[in-house]
């Protein structure tokens, strides 16, 4: 077997080799966006990326919710994003960029979003992408495995033997990073995230650099501060089941890059000519 660590000539086309992995959608499953967005998602395991390092990866939380939020340049269904997360001590919040957006370009792919602050257009927009997801016998899903993107960056084996050869999306960067196993409890059943791990390799996704992430009991003082659903849900005027948090109304996105100058700059002139807060 040729490693790859030995051969000069085979690390620049490495990438090209990486499997292509396909989202949930397929003849027999279509992603529900309402499902989806029902309740907020633990994230169990995940990589790191530029803008979630270890030492913010605690009690983290990703809440969807439909509630007409719009993006420049677009007039396509838009989904509120609402992500937290803590440093160690399971109390302080992380301020890494405030609400996002998430963005269904393809309204017969809703399982293909793009996600990024309200106040960008989609084109500077990163993939994030539902790549395994299991659902109870009433239909509720129950644990997804997201990607940030085609993983693209190589990790194990040759790519002249694909039974061993695994890629990862990229730890660096903002778009086209990431990777995610989130469950709809704080704990999750250990089998369930061994079954979304055996999946993503199964596609020749690496998980040895997904690091777990503490939830539960521990986390109760990070939770009780957060819009999460169902807790936070109650009866709206549209019918639509659309849940909104218990403020009167959404706060506005907020722009906020605690480790990111580049980020806070351009948050810096939405909030001067008035696109966010």
């Amino acid at each position: 077997m040729l490693a790859l660590a030995t051969s000069p000539f085979a690390l620049p086309l490495d990438p090209f080799f990486c499997p292509k992995i396909n989202t949930v959608n397929n003849a027999s499953f279509s992603l529900s966006l309402d499902e989806y967005t029902r309740a907020t998602w633990y994230v169990q395991k995940q990589q790191v990326n530029s803008y979630q390092p270890a030492e913010q990866l605690f009690c983290v939380t990703a809440t969807y919710n439909l509630e007409g939020a719009t993006v420049p340049l677009f007039g396509g269904t838009v989904v509120t994003v609402y992500n937290e997360a803590t440093f160690d001590d399971k109390r302080t919040k992380v301020n890494g960029g405030g609400t996002l957006c998430a963005r269904i370009a393809d309204e017969s792919q809703p399982d293909k979003l793009s996600v990024a602050p309200c106040f960008l257009p989609n084109l500077l927009a990163g993939p994030y992408w539902p790549v395994y997801i299991e659902a109870d016998a009433e239909g509720q899903y129950s644990i997804v495995a997201v990607s940030g993107g085609q993983p693209d960056v190589p990790t194990d084996g040759s790519p002249f033997d694909p039974s061993t050869y695994k890629c990862t999306p990229r730890e660096l960067g903002i778009n086209n990073a990431g990777l995610w196993i989130l469950s709809r409890e704080p704990v999750a059943d250990p089998a369930a995230v061994a079954r979304a791990e055996a999946a993503l390799e199964a596609m020749g996704v690496a998980t040895t650099k997904l690091l777990p992430v503490p939830q539960g009991a521990e986390c109760e003082d990070a939770y009780a501060s957060r819009f999460l659903k169902p807790r936070d849900c109650g009866p709206t005027a549209d019918g639509q089941g659309r849940c909104n948090p218990t403020a009167t109304a959404p706060p506005a996105p907020s722009c906020a890059f605690s480790n990111n100058p580049l980020g806070q700059a351009a948050c810096d002139l939405a909030t001067a000519i008035g696109t966010c807060q």
